[in-house]
């Protein structure tokens, strides 16, 4: 699948649902990820102690460390849609705003893709 440069797509689940090494919560749905797509845990955006967002500066850097560019297009997506809103709650409070939330989700793109374009460590299912 050729990399597109229109948008970047931040998937919020953890990291082992992204990566294809632990199951999904919904039956029928096998664990792994869209292509380059990058992985942003949703509980990464909140300050561990206090389970608020982080600061502006802390958001700022997480977004840097996976090298996300707040000044180009970017799309939320997760399982179903719920906690990408983290992904999209966090840029807006760095001062991006038109943060899409892909609704579908992993849910969504599991069961329309093409097995080829479902990226997973794991090489058998999880059942």
């Amino acid at each position: 699948m050729p990399q597109s440069k229109q948008f970047q797509l931040v998937d919020a689940r953890p990291e082992g649902r992204f990566k294809g090494t632990e199951p999904e919560p919904r039956e029928g749905i096998e664990p792994g990820h869209i292509p380059n797509s990058i992985n942003i845990p949703f509980n990464t955006f909140m300050d561990p102690e206090t389970l608020r967002m982080k600061s502006e500066k802390e958001l700022h850097c997480l977004f840097e460390d996976h090298n996300v560019n707040l000044n180009k297009p970017l799309v939320g997506s997760c399982g179903t849609g719920i906690t990408a809103c983290f992904v999209a709650l966090g840029a807006y409070l760095c001062g991006k705003e038109n943060v899409m939330i892909y609704d579908g989700s992993w849910q969504e793109w599991f069961t329309r893709a093409d097995p080829s374009h479902i990226i997973s460590e794991r090489k058998e299912k999880i059942k």
